[in-house]
């Protein structure tokens, strides 16, 4: 019972044994396991908590693109200079997120290239990036 609530992600939950054989030592090492787990999760929730922290105060646009090329995060700023619906940018493929074609292929540069570029970009507006 212990086992599936660990696998199902309650990994706040122990798993007794008490036979005293090499299943008992198995328990343990699984308890040591979902408690190291449950540590690190713990520690990548607060990170990220500090990281958006960081981003979201500052004065420029943040849209944060993943390896899987998705938006990962984003600040208001980044919403406004945009036009974009803000519970609508995680999680979509940056190419579906902007309309400006040269950003895109920017950004399609940075991918296959993985090399800081720089380049301005005019918006529909004349604002430029």
């Amino acid at each position: 019972r212990g086992a599936k609530q660990i696998s199902e992600g309650e990994l706040d939950t122990n798993v007794e044994i008490t036979s005293g054989d090499e299943l008992e030592e198995l328990g343990d090492v699984l308890n040591e396991m979902s408690s190291r787990l449950s540590e690190s999760f713990r520690n990548l929730t607060r990170q990220r908590k500090d990281l958006n922290a960081v981003l979201s105060s500052i004065n420029d646009g943040i849209i944060a693109i993943g390896p899987d090329k998705k938006a990962v995060f984003h600040n208001e700023i980044a919403v406004k200079l945009f036009n974009l619906v803000s519970k609508d940018i995680e999680g979509k493929y940056y190419y579906d997120l902007f309309l400006n074609k040269h950003l895109v292929s920017l950004i399609d540069r940075f991918f296959e290239e993985s090399f800081v570029l720089s380049d301005e970009i005019t918006l529909e507006d004349n604002r430029i990036l």
